[in-house]
């Protein structure tokens, strides 16, 4: 038989049964050499394709993350007897390739049972398998997100050239509008669990929800809009595997970038991958504005920083342990320190004593009003000082179907306002003369009460980063 046709009768058997699940290199065989506008398709420094971009993004990682691995087997140690259910419900989203058969059977997932397959983390065969049903509604939380059954796998383009997937996966391409929403995104960026020792239900992590309550989607901004950012111009969505268009083709646009940066930009550098850390520095560049008011009254200077949150979601999102403080200094005329807060102090690794700090953050509490760390014993916020998104409005929520989800501020210090998409933090510096003001913005992936010693961060990366600084002066 020729190579050809026995390639082609090859394709066929595998047109007919198709894997549920591929791994992420047969996607790669068709979907890496792409190159950006003016770039080559041999080069690959200037290639945007969407395997090429995965593979160095958190999605790729997400059932490799060190962290993510330690602070399951955190949850775990404090509540042995759930091991099972609470790994089950981590691989959910982390391991989604191993999870949703096991679901589907009625069964459990451990982390032991993660296959090569599983390891590759949210890989292209799921997020492209999802179905539209339920997306956005509460059954579709948590990982709770609904595969096809008829050998489809979804794009974002009309008329799609499906012979090369057919005959190598068995997959047809299909257009399919839900893709480009950011309902599909909420399956896994909304995370619900049911407190230990309490009752009903605690929202863990809620970008989707933050963002659906927010102006981002009455102005057509979507998840993916800032998170899989268009290329400028039209691009080919496909190679042939030696590289160069398949000849039935034509540019597409928009062309979505697999960046999937977000804001760790720790482990990242924990793992050594320079390209997925510069991804998160800029990302989190991008998150938000400072500016600084100053005015005086008799011998006191009042200071308001201005934070303005450039995201779609409240700054910082999604995981607790993250934080966002300001840094501000006042030095009189001879360069003198006459003010601090919200310093760095490397020698308890935590931020410095000091007057009013300002931290933008959530902090939980369990059943019994205790502060806790542990994601499955929290009950209630007993603080959450994020800054909502612009134009944020809780009762959008319930327009939208979903009632029961507060996601308001708690326990907001008497120095700090948080009107819709930003934040005025306010000091009182005692001075008669003129004065140079500094703030700065710094941020943790990791703060110092979410570490944990089976993931231990180098000293070099235990500090913040400065994402944004301004200073002026007032005579």
């Amino acid at each position: 038989m020729r190579p050809f046709l026995f390639l082609l009768v090859i394709g066929r058997l595998v047109a007919q049964e198709p894997a549920r699940f591929l791994p992420a290199g047969d996607c790669a065989l068709c979907h890496t050499r792409i190159p950006d506008a003016g770039g080559s398709w041999t080069d690959q420094a200037g290639w945007v394709g969407p395997s090429h971009l995965w593979k160095n993004s958190m999605m790729a990682h997400a059932a490799q993350d060190p962290y993510w691995r330690a602070k399951v087997a955190f949850e775990t140690a404090l509540a042995p007897r759930e091991s099972r259910a609470i790994e089950d419900k981590c691989l959910r989203c982390h391991a989604p390739v191993d999870q949703y058969p096991k679901r589907a059977a009625n069964e459990q997932l451990a982390l032991s049972g993660m296959t090569a397959l599983g390891r590759e983390g949210v890989t292209c065969t799921i997020c492209h398998q999802i179905e539209a049903p339920g997306l956005g509604r509460a059954e579709s939380f948590t990982g709770s997100f609904t595969l096809g059954t008829k050998d489809r796998l979804y794009g974002p383009f009309a008329d799609p050239f499906t012979m090369p997937m057919l005959h190598h996966t068995g997959f047809t391409a299909t257009e399919a509008a839900h893709i480009r929403q950011a309902a599909l995104c909420g399956t896994c960026h909304t995370v619900i669990t049911h407190p230990r020792g309490g009752q009903g239900e605690f929202v863990e992590q809620a970008p989707f929800l933050e963002w659906l309550a927010s102006e981002y989607p009455r102005k057509g901004t979507t998840c993916q809009g800032c998170h899989m950012p268009a290329l400028a111009s039209a691009q080919y969505i496909a190679h042939r595997p030696p590289g160069g268009a398949f000849p039935p083709t034509a540019p597409r646009s928009p062309f979505a970038r697999h960046l999937f940066a977000g804001g760790n930009a720790l482990v990242p550098a924990v793992l050594g991958n320079g390209e997925m850390q510069s991804r998160a520095r800029q990302q989190l560049d991008r998150a938000l504005k400072l500016d600084l008011k100053l005015r005086r009254e008799q011998d006191v200077a009042i200071v308001s920083v201005l934070v303005t949150n450039l995201t779609g979601h409240k700054l910082p999102t999604a995981f607790p342990s993250r934080r966002l403080w300001l840094h501000l200094v006042a030095k009189d005329s001879a360069g003198k320190v006459v003010f601090e807060t919200g310093a760095w102090d490397p020698a308890a690794g935590d931020i410095a004593d000091g007057p009013d700090p300002v931290v933008f953050e959530a902090q939980y509490a369990d059943a019994n009003g205790r502060p806790t760390v542990s994601l499955l014993a929290a009950a209630r916020y007993r603080k959450d000082t994020r800054i909502l998104p612009a134009g944020f409005r809780a009762g959008r929520l319930a327009e939208a179907g979903l009632h029961g989800f507060e996601l308001g501020p708690v326990a907001v210090p008497a120095n700090l306002e948080l009107p819709r998409g930003s934040a005025i933090a306010t000091f009182r510096v005692a001075s008669r003369g003129p004065l140079t003001f500094e703030a700065e913005a710094l941020f943790q992936t990791i703060q110092t009460s979410h570490q944990l010693p089976a993931f231990p961060i180098p000293a070099q990366l235990r500090g913040p980063v400065s994402l944004a600084r301004v200073a002026t002066a007032l005579q």
